[in-house]
């Protein structure tokens, strides 16, 4: 089964890229490497042992997607192609809709001429506002979104939700597709690094709170200790 991962060698997309080989299926990835470098896709192979297949390219260009689905018989999609900071959202709305929104509508539309109908969208908490109550449920109300980038992953949920039993199994399961970043990994046996930055930012599904400075500390100390001692370590977001 091959698997196209948008954005696969950021910090979540290479992590999944990781899973995805180990469980025995083929990955194209797609990366336009303007928040990840091409090096990651060596360290994947390092960790797994298998090679990905890698287009250099983004989605705003169809050209691109239609060579990758034109020479792949592509069975699914993973979507973690997405801008994600809400500060700079709120700097740049266009991009952040151009870039979080309109190349999904592309997305969606060649996997449509090639009759790809399975995609997994990658959302955030932000799409949930500022919820009543924290931590967050799945159940909680979405809306009230108060930045471009929040805005940006709910208008893409709506997308699918629209199109789902229609053209394509396009499911957003809350329990497992929103999720902050700065909160969705942990720290498991055999850990390597493929992504070297720690990243922070506003979290509500944790209680609405910023990861502080000493937490910060305290897990590059338990990250540097690790890889002091010869340690794999896999920062991922599967249970």
């Amino acid at each position: 089964m091959k698997i196209l991962v948008t954005g696969g060698l950021g910090y979540i997309g290479s992590h999944t890229c990781v899973e995805l080989l180990n469980n025995n299926y083929e990955v194209i990835v797609l990366d336009n490497l303007s928040n990840s470098k091409i090096d990651v896709k060596d360290k994947i192979k390092k960790i797994t042992g298998k090679d990905i297949t890698f287009y250099k390219g983004d989605m705003i260009d169809k050209n691109v997607l239609n060579e990758i689905f034109s020479n792949n018989q592509i069975d699914a999609v993973i979507d973690f192609a997405a801008y994600k900071a809400v500060g700079e959202s709120i700097k740049k709305p266009i991009e952040y809709y151009t870039n979080n929104v309109s190349t999904v509508l592309n997305l969606l539309d060649v996997m449509k001429k090639y009759n790809c109908k399975n995609i997994v969208f990658s959302s955030s908490a932000t799409v949930y506002g500022k919820p009543d109550s924290v931590p967050i449920t799945e159940d909680a109300k979405t809306g009230g979104t108060t930045n471009p980038y929040g805005t940006s992953k709910l208008f893409v949920e709506q997308i699918l939700k629209e199109l789902e039993g229609k053209k394509f199994k396009a499911k957003i399961d809350e329990k497992d597709d929103r999720f902050c970043p700065a909160c969705g990994a942990k720290m498991v046996k055999n850990f390597s690094s493929i992504n070297n930055e720690i990243e922070i930012d506003e979290c509500y599904s944790c209680g609405g709170k910023f990861l502080d400075h000493s937490e910060l500390e305290k897990f590059r100390a338990e990250y540097k200790t690790a890889a002091e001692r010869g340690e794999d370590v896999i920062n991922h977001i599967f249970k």
